[in-house]
């Protein structure tokens, strides 16, 4: 239990570094046994579900509008209208096929999101626990994995609502006047930005050290919040550091994972086979915020002290005793 009267110490964030690679180092290599990097990479795949860019693929965008006179806000406004004028004279089936398409993948998002959050939780244990076994990770973390899906499905509907408004309000001043577009794009362009950074700061607040004080206290989303509040308040800044130090590994293991999958012709890409053959990088990313976590006070220690790894006798080799 975490007495609620006591201050949390200091996170540190070098040593958790140092730390985490051990870890990586045992649970993967001492001994090496490649049952547990399939275990654990299709644990990682199951917590990467509503990540992107996690299997080294890249998603290009093609720029709709033409260069023809009238510019950006005639452009729209005429492709604004001849879709209004197709769906009025197809208003049926447009209905019918948007329908069915919100539907499947709003069905399809939900069940990404609740898979991804039984792979977190699961991932936290096999790391903690130095257990890869799918089943007991699968059966052990089942309360905390559904608490946690909950919570991150409230978020991104609300992520997802703010979305919608402010798509809605460039739809309206584009079809009203291309003048008001532009002055409406830089404005919507920064509070898009600001909704997209702050879903993304919760994210890995909740990943990062909600997560893990969940399945260490055995409590819900919202008691594991309360738990990491005065963590928080006194962490601040090397919680924000963290948060950078990650994005700045990630960049250097993005540049990695890219030269992999250009190297084998798109074979490290592949779902399931990229996280096994990465598994490394992400047990580590995984311990670090664990370990710190861990540094802020004893009470918050989740990854389970192991004896010391000892290297089998040679062959032949006779005990003294």
């Amino acid at each position: 239990m975490i007495d609620s009267e006591r201050r949390p110490g200091s996170m540190q964030l070098v040593e958790p570094l140092n730390l985490a690679i051990t870890r990586a180092q045992l649970i993967l290599f001492r001994p090496l046994d490649l049952r547990r990097w399939f275990a654990l990479g299709l644990i990682i795949f199951l917590a990467m579900l509503t990540r992107t860019g996690g299997f080294g693929s890249n998603i290009g965008f093609s720029w709709p509008f033409s260069s023809s006179p009238g510019g950006l806000g005639q452009s729209l406004r005429h492709g604004t209208q001849n879709g209004a004028a197709m769906i009025q004279a197809n208003w049926v089936l447009s209905l019918i096929l948007g329908s069915a398409a919100l539907v499947a993948g709003t069905a399809l998002a939900i069940l990404f999101l609740w898979l991804s959050s039984r792979g977190q939780m699961m991932l936290i244990r096999a790391v903690a626990s130095n257990d890869t076994g799918i089943r007991a990770n699968w059966a052990a973390t089942a309360r905390e994995g559904h608490s946690l899906f909950l919570f991150r499905l409230a978020i991104w509907f609300i992520a997802a609502a703010a979305s919608l408004v402010l798509i809605l309000i460039g739809a309206i001043g584009a079809f009203l006047h291309s003048k008001m577009l532009l002055a409406l794009l830089v404005p919507l362009l920064l509070l898009f930005f600001l909704l997209v950074l702050s879903y993304a700061i919760v994210e890995f607040l909740v990943a990062a050290f909600v997560a893990p004080l969940m399945l260490h206290l055995r409590v819900g989303c919202i008691e594991g919040w309360r738990a990491f509040r005065p963590i928080l308040a006194a962490n601040l800044g090397i919680v924000l550091l963290i948060f950078v130090v990650r994005i700045a590994y990630f960049f250097a293991f993005g540049i990695v994972s890219t030269l992999a999958t250009c190297c084998t012709c798109c074979i490290a890409a592949l779902p399931l086979l990229h996280q096994t053959v990465f598994a490394p990088f992400y047990v580590f990313d995984r311990a670090f915020t664990l370990y710190a976590l861990s540094s802020s006070g004893a009470e918050y220690q989740v990854i389970r002290p192991e004896p010391p790894f000892e290297e089998a006798p040679p062959a032949g080799h006779d005990d003294p005793s």
